[in-house]
């Protein structure tokens, strides 16, 4: 992985709160006081560069066979679409494959429409997709 403080962060995000890479530090280390908690983070980070490389490759062996998805992947990587990488993290982990092929499809088109016809700036939908 060539970029892991954007892995961390992004990681992070899908489970807790908006936060900067800069200010990753302290809620990370508040929130991992003991050799326990420190195992069960690690042993949560490594079952999630595998996602997160695939979210942002469409080719990626995730999506064979998987048509809907892989278009959907192949559109957030054309609008260059990384605030939406947290959420997305977030429904892969948790909701069934149906369902997040549906949120895939949504974050795409909330993309299109707010960075290709809006014309707004993409640093605004980072927050709105935290607090969803």
């Amino acid at each position: 992985m060539d970029n892991f403080p954007s892995f961390l962060r992004h990681y992070w995000i899908s489970k807790n709160k908006l936060t900067t890479e800069k200010l990753l530090f302290k809620p990370l280390k508040s929130s991992v006081k003991s050799s326990p908690e420190v195992i069960d983070l690690l042993d949560e980070l490594e079952k999630n560069p595998q996602l997160y490389v695939a979210l942002t490759t469409y080719m990626d062996k995730l999506w064979i066979g998987q048509w809907e998805a892989s278009k959907r992947i192949r559109e957030l990587r054309l609008f260059r679409e990384q605030q939406a990488l947290p959420i997305l993290m977030a429904a892969y982990n948790n909701l069934n494959w149906d369902e997040f092929v549906k949120v895939l499809r949504l974050i795409s088109v909330i993309t299109f429409r707010y960075t290709v016809i809006g014309n707004l700036y993409t640093n605004l939908k980072e927050d709105i997709y935290n607090q969803a």
